[in-house]
């Protein structure tokens, strides 16, 4: 019976860690939300139709290095994946860098605006996500402004507890790990759970450049909470305690 009690504390234990360390991340098939962006460029010798792994659009540069490739939702937990640089940007021929932009959210579905902006700090693994309006000042993109809106510039309005989250990245991912081709990928965790749950939304990023433009459709579900995992597990540890003194 001590064997029994020591074991499944450890697992109690499992349950603790996993539920202090749990990442955003996630690449689950059934949890992908990218949706077809609505432009192509036809003169592209080889194109690759509405999906978006390999598929970049401005001038048909198809390179992995400009690839934004998919959106993922696991409950309100958000990840973004491509290609591209994120935290360093890209630099092409005219030695410009050009810079990852930010995360658009519409939930009313109106082509007048945006609802909210995560404004993300690649530098420092930061964001801050703002309500927006028709008046909120937003950056286009230098060159493909269908791509539009590129990032946040002003007149938001900072949601309360939502200012200068930590977001979860990882850089140099696999092709098996994430399901798409390229050979070298990036990714972004962001937490949404500012919507409330059963919210039906629109996501979109694009770069400084607008070279490529990724959209996607999802709905917020409740996702484990931390603290439910913690007294899963103490409950655990509390009903083996319980049968160790029945067994004296």
């Amino acid at each position: 019976m001590k064997r029994t009690y020591y074991t499944t504390l450890a697992l109690c234990s499992a349950f603790l860690l996993l539920a202090g360390n749990a990442s955003a991340l996630n690449f689950d098939v059934s949890n992908k939300i990218t949706i077809y962006d609505g432009y192509e460029n036809a003169s592209a010798g080889t194109w690759y139709g509405t999906q978006e792994d390999q598929e970049v659009e401005y001038h048909s540069v198809t390179g992995q290095e400009w690839d934004l490739e998919g959106f993922f939702l696991s409950g309100s937990e958000l990840t973004m994946v491509g290609g591209f640089d994120f935290v360093n940007g890209e630099t092409p021929w005219d030695n410009y860098n050009y810079r990852a932009g930010d995360v658009f959210i519409d939930t009313d579905f109106s082509n007048a605006a945006y609802d909210y902006v995560l404004d993300l700090d690649f530098i420092n693994k930061l964001y801050t996500v703002y309500e927006i309006t028709q008046d909120t000042v937003l950056a286009n993109p230098t060159y493909k402004t269908t791509s539009s809106p590129w990032s946040y510039v002003s007149g938001g309005t900072a949601i309360a507890g939502f200012e200068n989250l930590s977001m979860d990245y990882v850089a140099g991912l696999t092709d098996s790990d994430v399901g798409f081709q390229g050979g070298s990928h990036n990714a972004v965790g962001l937490d949404l759970s500012f919507l409330p749950i059963g919210t039906q939304f629109l996501v979109h990023n694009t770069m400084e450049c607008g070279n490529d433009n990724l959209m996607g459709n999802g709905t917020t579900a409740p996702v484990p909470e931390p603290a439910t995992m913690i007294l899963f597990g103490t409950g655990l540890a509390g009903l083996t305690g319980y049968a160790r003194k029945r067994k004296k």
